[in-house]
């Protein structure tokens, strides 16, 4: 009897707590050994972003970079708040979701969805603070390209988008485009640092584990192979610093038309990569690194938006960042479109890869696609969850009897 009245009470009870259970760090370091001892299906592609991630890192720290700058440790004590704005970002969309819905407690449903998603929120977290020395490590590496070897393909290049088009690409873009054009384009080129900061944020919180880990692959693989080891295998200054490398005027021409307009961001940005340290600082047209990630950006909207307005913008800032490297004299025209072929090669490669994953994995620990925002729609989802510590307990027993 006393079981069944305990049993009959204890639904009770837990329903009128409304609270997240957190889990010991022993129970929580098991619950993480349980779900990595499993046969995860993207578990592999996981090790191989945190293998390419070490790899860049290990790279940049021989050539006399330090770590801590490298994962943002120095003066964290001041900018710690910036390391949680993805999850504060996301609490935000998720509360102003839910007030949308017309849900009274939002507070009440983020307490809700922290201790049902706490995982996901746990690794994409960790993502996310793992992006970060992969991009500064490509780029301290792409600022040594002067050490390995010297620019020399500028020519070749010059040659090739001559050959492309029949004449100098920057000649039609500005036959076609005025100097307000000019203006609005140069503007809209320096929002690829907040398309870079949001793609990463997106990846890093993606829910669909398998286009997570071919996105982030494909992520770090441009930033590497096309940033790093095609940069230094094409050694190539572009249009922008082409007669200050080779004293040959022949983008003079080009340079004096975007100097007749001294409020542009390229050529204040331009003369500060020459100047701060000698030659400049990751200097390096092919390929080109803005018109890669704009087209990864592109290829993850078709995968996983529907909204055309949404697709159609993604379309737009591709074209833009592709125009506007060759109209702001920062790249030649192969320079995007090498990087628009090599992105797309990636892309296809790793979703190879990841279905070959898929395959070879349980039919019950495959992986299903999930919305990015999981957003009860309406209160009476809020349903109390178990404990977490009880959920853990639960796992490692499982783990240590199978």
């Amino acid at each position: 009897m006393r079981m069944q009245s305990a049993s009959a009470v204890t639904p009770q009870s837990t329903v009128s707590k409304a609270v997240i259970p957190v889990p010991f760090l022993d129970e929580l370091s098991a619950c993480i050994f349980q779900e990595l001892a499993q046969n995860q299906p993207m578990r592999l592609g996981y090790l191989l972003i945190i293998g390419i991630v070490a790899a860049s890192v290990l790279t940049a720290v021989l050539l006399g970079e330090s770590a801590a700058l490298l994962f943002g440790w120095q003066g964290v004590g001041d900018k710690w708040l910036f390391w949680f704005m993805p999850l504060i970002g996301w609490y935000a969309l998720v509360t102003f979701q839910m007030m949308r819905r017309g849900i009274k407690s939002p507070l009440r449903g983020i307490r809700y969805l922290t201790a049902k998603h706490w995982r996901w929120l746990l690794r994409g977290f960790a993502l996310s603070l793992l992006l970060v020395p992969a991009g500064r490590s490509a780029m301290r590496i792409k600022e040594s390209i002067p050490s390995f070897v010297d620019f020399y393909a500028d020519s070749y290049f010059v040659s090739a988008d001559r050959f492309i088009f029949g004449t100098d690409p920057w000649r039609i873009t500005h036959a076609v485009l005025g100097p307000q054009a000019t203006f609005i384009i140069d503007r809209i080129y320096l929002l690829w640092f907040v398309v870079l900061l949001g793609l990463m944020v997106w990846l890093a919180f993606e829910r669909d584990k398998a286009f997570q880990v071919k996105a982030i692959l494909t992520f770090v693989l441009s930033w590497t192979l096309l940033g790093n080891v095609a940069a230094i295998s094409m050694a190539s200054v572009g249009p922008v610093f082409y007669e200050n490398q080779y004293g040959d005027p022949y983008f003079r021409d080009l340079m004096e038309i975007l100097r007749s307009q001294p409020d542009l961001k390229a050529l204040q940005i331009a003369d500060y990569l020459w100047t701060s340290d000698g030659l400049g600082s990751g200097i390096s047209a092919m390929p080109s690194l803005h018109v890669a990630i704009a087209h990864l950006a592109l290829l993850c909207v078709l995968e996983r938006i529907r909204n055309r307005v949404v697709i159609w913008l993604a379309v737009a800032f591709e074209v833009v960042i592709f125009v506007g490297s060759v109209h702001l004299a920062w790249h030649y025209a192969v320079d995007g479109l090498f990087s628009i072929v090599a992105v797309s090669l990636i892309w296809i490669a790793f979703g190879s890869f990841v279905r070959w994953l898929e395959r070879r994995a349980p039919s019950h620990s495959r992986n299903s696609t999930k919305p990015f925002f999981p957003v009860p729609a309406t209160a009476d989802q809020f349903k109390v969850m178990p404990s977490l510590s009880k959920l853990s307990r639960v796992a490692f027993r499982a783990s240590q009897s199978t």
